[in-house]
């Protein structure tokens, strides 16, 4: 991002001074020749360049950017398709930031990892929490739409790479076998007033464009800023299509306070859900009991490679004291023994099917392709308050798990923390995380669905245990 930009959502301010500054192009090499007297001494000529190489971009109506900045120990990319009412954004950097923009006519739409959505965006952790993977739009009305459109969109681009003072072209150079004019100024103002150097080269002819900016800024006491933006491919064709269901910003408040209501007690950044009624599940007894067993059963469709997966997954949560287990192949009776608290027996187990589906998957909110959906009911509890489970359904989407035994893994320990009333967590190194790269659950996790569940609760004595 840029130097002394701020964006205000929801009253957050999302500041892009120093967080993403992305390190210089490797690669660029630029061949001065040196014998070649200046293309002109005059402040004049070198703005009357300027001014022709600005216009001949806009009129090209798009073109490709890649922004690449160091800042102090930070380093990152702005990879931009830059079109006049529509663009896209790929953020990454070393800190962590993994975000994208899409602008759509008088509409912004962003998303991002949780470190971006904090650190990047500015969201306050429980806004953040409640967007999770979604997209969040953001109307043209909103403070902070300006900011977000401003390097995808070709007028603002264009200005965030063009020297401003007074001007001087420099020798002729060559980058990329280019013949290249650089216009060297001080740095755009969107460096906030900051000090430094911006040599922006420009293609040689009677039609100049852009095709490098190098700008050194400093603005003490922040580290000085080494920015290198490269732009090419003009007049490509940039499609951006609006993201499915997001999240409109100004609701973002409501839904966070939403999703606290749900936050189980003693277990940070784990969530239960409601049933149909708007109630949550009931913390201690989501099933209307503690600690009620539960029992997979997989239906014949199942293919034998995804059972086994499967398998593997439950048996390694009823091994960490989770009251789980799996029906034998053909039948109901349960494949490992179930713990029987007081009052319970096999006419009490919860009965769980898990079956697949084979035509095409619906999408996420963020466009990626589901790997599988829970279905359940509820029926309101005797508090009136809450709700308890009646029955779970879980489908797995075959033609996204295809060769993915990763993914199985991860949708079925997303049920059987369903089944123990947990519904999601903010926290990325969960094993239930939405798309996280652990591959079992975590003692967080166990210690969440547990006391959700009841099953850590003093009063769910042990009776006996059912083969």
């Amino acid at each position: 991002m840029r130097a002394s930009r701020r964006r205000m959502i929801t009253g957050v301010a999302l500041t892009t001074t120093a967080a993403t500054l992305l390190a210089p192009a490797a690669g660029w090499a630029v061949h001065t020749a040196g014998r070649e007297p200046r293309a002109s001494a005059s402040a004049a000529d070198a703005t009357s360049l300027l001014n022709r190489a600005l216009a001949d971009a806009r009129a090209s109506g798009s073109f490709r950017q890649v922004v690449r900045q160091f800042y102090g120990t930070h380093s990152g990319t702005l990879d931009n398709d830059v079109a006049l009412t529509a663009g896209h954004q790929l953020i990454t950097s070393s800190d962590g930031t993994r975000a994208q923009v899409e602008v759509l006519g008088r509409t912004a739409f962003i998303s991002g990892n949780p470190y971006a959505l904090r650190s990047y965006f500015k969201f306050p952790a429980g806004e953040a929490t409640a967007i999770g993977a979604h997209w969040v739009s953001i109307p043209s009305s909103s403070s902070a739409f300006s900011s977000l459109a401003y390097d995808v969109t070709v007028p603002t681009a264009l200005t965030a790479v063009a020297p401003s003072g007074r001007l001087a072209e420099g020798p002729a150079a060559t980058i990329g076998g280019q013949r290249v004019i650089p216009i060297v100024g001080n740095v755009p103002a969107i460096y906030g007033g900051g000090s430094g150097r911006d040599t922006l080269y420009v293609t040689a002819g009677s039609h100049p464009l852009p095709v490098r900016a190098a700008i050194e800024a400093s603005r003490p006491p922040y580290p000085k800023v080494s920015v290198t933006a490269t732009m090419g491919d003009w007049g490509e064709r940039v499609a951006v299509a609006a993201p499915t269901s997001p999240l409109p910003v100004a609701q973002l408040p409501m839904i966070a306070r939403q999703l606290a209501r749900l936050a189980v007690p003693g277990a940070r950044g784990y969530y239960t859900f409601t049933g149909p009624q708007g109630l949550p599940a009931t913390v201690g007894r989501p099933w209307g009991r503690a600690c009620r067993p539960v029992v997979f059963s997989f239906r014949p469709q199942v293919p034998a490679w995804v059972r086994s997966q499967a398998e593997q997954v439950i048996d390694a949560a009823r091994a960490q004291g989770i009251d789980v287990t799996f029906a034998r192949s053909g039948g109901r009776s349960p494949a490992r023994p179930l713990f029987y608290r007081d009052g319970q027996s096999s006419a009490t187990v919860a009965r769980v099917p898990i079956t697949v589906a084979t035509s095409t998957p619906p999408r996420l909110p963020n466009g990626a392709p589901q790997h599988s959906s829970i279905a359940w009911q509820m029926r309101t509890d005797h508090n009136r308050r809450t709700a308890d489970l009646t029955w779970i359904v879980a489908t797995l989407e075959l033609r996204t798990l295809a060769g993915q035994p990763l993914s199985v893994r991860r949708s079925i320990r997303q049920l059987i923390a369903w089944t123990q009333g947990i519904g999601r967590t903010s926290l990325t190194a969960s094993g239930i995380y939405q798309d996280t790269g652990t591959d079992h659950f975590t003692p967080a996790d166990i210690a969440a669905m547990l006391d959700m569940s009841g099953c850590a609760r003093p009063g769910t004595r042990v009776i006996g245990i059912a083969a």
